[in-house]
């Protein structure tokens, strides 16, 4: 488990927090964004992202909207 990746997007800061405790105690490595342009930029990148885990209503672009850039583009 230690070379997989999690992608988590949210806008609540808290929640990103939660994440990266419960997924980081599992042995995952946790991404993490405040929101879908921020994840994108991050896909840009060099990680290997195994799930993305997304919160549907943020501001600017939502969840379903990003779901759809990343069927497209991934």
């Amino acid at each position: 488990m230690d070379n997989l990746e999690i992608l988590v997007i949210d806008d609540e800061k808290e929640m990103l927090v939660s994440y990266q405790k419960i997924l980081g105690k599992a042995g995952y490595q946790v991404i993490s964004a405040p929101s879908a342009e921020e994840a994108l930029r991050i896909l840009q990148g060099d990680h290997k992202i195994s799930l993305v885990l997304c919160d549907l209503k943020m501001p600017g672009m939502d969840g379903m909207e990003l779901l759809a850039v990343l069927k497209q583009n991934y």
